[in-house]
């Protein structure tokens, strides 16, 4: 228990991201303890070790962008160094280890931050699987997820669709569908989202609404909405210039980054694009779900209780609807307010039955550990609920409480009742469950 939870953590997902993601030469080596470092908020910070465990050649990497006409290009998954630092960068972002982002941001119009559906999407740029197999067949793990494995047919919506369930999103906020045409229109009159045309835009010169990383882009010939299929192509908007904006698109040469076949790449757009199915194209504003305040500490600890104390999705909610009633937005140097002596995220108080404050903080100092800090009110959280009898019943059912949203209620209950144990009791348990359903598992129930 000495050592951080958080470098445990890193190195976890360092090691995945490498084998998941990384393009391997002959010569290149993994090594089990990772790159140090690697995620340092800098990634001039870790360049030089990259280059020296990868063996890479500066003067040998491929061109990075180049234009074919009126159209720019920005090669991703030839370019070593964007790659692995859009990996990183995606990391830190989709795992909630940093929300210091250049690709969140709710957008004008309501509903939460797309950052989530952004990073799932940059996370599949240069993977094996993001190509089709055999080359030109349209059969991809994709299709396979949308259609059945072996089925091959035009995936660019089932790749949005695919990115959206793997965040939690699907049907809740995208539709699961694989035409392009009828997924606008389901999200313009279903699920009632603004549509703008993009040479209404801003970067394009117009008004009436500047895009959000999130949001999705239709390509039509036309823009004639009232044809029976307007539209021929989608993709996800990852990043917003003053002058245009970043895609990532499934089913697309990426304008030649990927050679002889069509896979995910990432596209550049901007105000100068000829194409006319860019030209005549509409933009989707998405609403997400609204993360509730303080999302850095809460998606941290959702990490926590899931990755390191192997909990379902729905317990974690649970637990962490109670510990949001306790301390709004998951604040670890939080003292009761009103007084009662409370402290931290769990509100540990030291009474005649229990010194539970006195407790964190001798536990801390004795593992070396920070009090005052979530990793170590994390740790020691886990020790009271894993080591401590007084807790054993209550851990057993939430180790298995199903995964769903009543699953997520009741884990709420029993962690009230059991854990917290707040004046107000029944009014509190109402309250918790409803939001462990309402709040929480919309946001983190399908989440990896």
């Amino acid at each position: 228990m000495q050592n951080k939870w958080g470098k445990r953590l890193c190195l976890f997902l360092v090691v995945a991201i490498f084998f998941a993601s990384m393009p391997i030469t002959a010569h290149a080596e993994i090594r089990s303890q990772g790159i140090d470092g690697a995620f340092a908020p800098d990634w001039n910070d870790v360049k030089s070790e990259y280059q020296d465990a990868f063996q890479w050649d500066p003067d040998k990497i491929l061109t990075q962008k180049w234009t074919d006409g009126n159209t720019e290009y920005e090669r991703q998954t030839g370019f070593q160094t964007e790659f692995f630092q859009d990996n990183i960068e995606t990391t830190h972002k989709y795992l909630g280890i940093s929300v210091d982002s250049g690709i969140g941001g709710g957008g004008g119009g309501g509903g939460g931050s797309g950052s989530s559906i952004v990073a799932v999407a940059l996370g599949e740029l240069g993977k094996p699987g993001s190509l089709e197999s055999p080359p030109g067949s349209n059969q991809t793990k994709y299709c396979d997820w949308f259609w059945g494995k072996g089925v091959g047919n035009e995936w660019c919506a089932a790749f949005v669709s695919w990115c959206a369930n793997e965040c939690g999103y699907l049907n809740s906020v995208i539709p699961k569908n694989a035409s392009c045409s009828i997924m606008f229109r389901q999200l313009t009159g279903e699920y009632g989202y603004a549509a703008y045309r993009i040479k209404d835009t801003t970067p394009w010169g117009g008004s009436s609404y500047t895009p959000v990383p999130g949001d999705l882009m239709f390509f039509s010939q036309t823009g004639n909405l009232s044809s029976a299929k307007p539209f021929e192509h989608i993709g996800i908007i990852v990043e917003v210039e003053a002058n245009g904006w970043y895609t990532v698109e499934g089913n697309t040469t990426g304008g030649g980054q990927i050679k002889g076949n069509h896979g995910v790449a990432k596209n550049h757009f901007t105000n100068t694009t000829s194409q006319a199915r860019v030209q005549n194209g509409y933009v989707v504003h998405v609403e997400y779900p609204t993360v509730p305040s303080g999302s850095d500490n809460i998606d941290t600890t959702f990490q926590f209780l899931t990755q390191i104390m192997g909990l379902n999705n729905a317990a974690a909610c649970g637990i962490i609807a109670n510990m949001n009633a306790e301390s709004t937005g998951l604040v670890p140097d939080q003292n009761e307010i009103g007084g009662g002596g409370g402290y931290g995220i769990c509100q540990w108080t030291d009474t005649k039955y229990a010194k539970r404050r006195t407790e964190l903080f001798n536990w801390c100092e004795s593992n070396n550990e920070d009090p005052t800090s979530l990793s170590g009110q994390l740790l020691f959280f886990q020790y009271e609920l894993t080591q401590k009898s007084a807790f054993s019943t209550l851990y057993g059912k939430l180790k298995a409480v199903s995964n769903t949203a009543n699953g997520a209620a009741e884990a709420a209950e029993d962690f009230c009742r059991a854990y917290e144990i707040p004046q107000g009791l029944e009014d509190a348990v109402n309250k918790r469950r409803a939001s462990a359903m309402n709040d929480f598992w919309p946001v983190y129930g399908n989440r990896e």
